[in-house]
């Protein structure tokens, strides 16, 4: 299969993937629990973090092509195990974070994803040097969004019960 083929098919999957993880958790400032939190100033608005996650998943879906692309490359097996881990865990995180209101368990699991995807990047240069360089913004968007989980833990401590995530029904008799 051409490069411009697993583009078609990589960057649209990864970002439809991505929307769909943040959509399914609620994620972002329409989430009452989220508004409700001390949020650190350092926490940007609303429209970057869509923006940066767009260009950000577009980004990873031409790396997952060049990979993907680049056949009988020594380590390419390895490459596509952690590119697949470090995106799963990721996905896993909005839910997480938004959805369930863990946020130290996040905080645990971004510091994870960061781990994971430097793992990536390293197993990458080898096989494909400009795929690990557009690595790299990925790298550091999750080094600054683990600082804003951690702020958000220290400000937080009891964020998971900061707002009821569903309104309860009372009914009087």
């Amino acid at each position: 299969m051409s490069f411009i083929r697993w583009v078609l098919i990589c960057v649209p999957s990864l970002v439809f993937l991505g929307f769909l993880s943040g959509q399914a958790s609620n994620s972002g400032y329409s989430n009452r629990w989220f508004t409700a939190l001390d949020l650190p100033p350092i926490v940007p608005p609303g429209w970057v973090f869509g923006a940066v996650w767009s260009v950000l998943y577009v980004m990873l879906g031409i790396v997952l092509a060049m990979i993907l692309h680049a056949r009988g490359s020594n380590g390419r097996g390895l490459a596509l195990g952690l590119f697949g881990a470090q995106f799963a865990l990721n996905l896993l995180w909005s839910p997480l974070f938004f959805g369930a209101h863990q946020v130290s368990l996040a905080l645990i699991l971004i510091l994870l994803v960061l781990i994971v995807a430097i793992a990536t990047t390293f197993a990458i240069a080898p096989i494909r040097k400009v795929a690990a360089w557009m690595m790299v913004p990925y790298l550091v968007w999750l080094s600054f969004a683990s600082i804003i989980n951690f702020q958000i833990d220290q400000r937080n401590p009891d964020a998971e019960r900061t707002v009821p995530s569903t309104p309860a029904a009372e009914i009087e008799l």
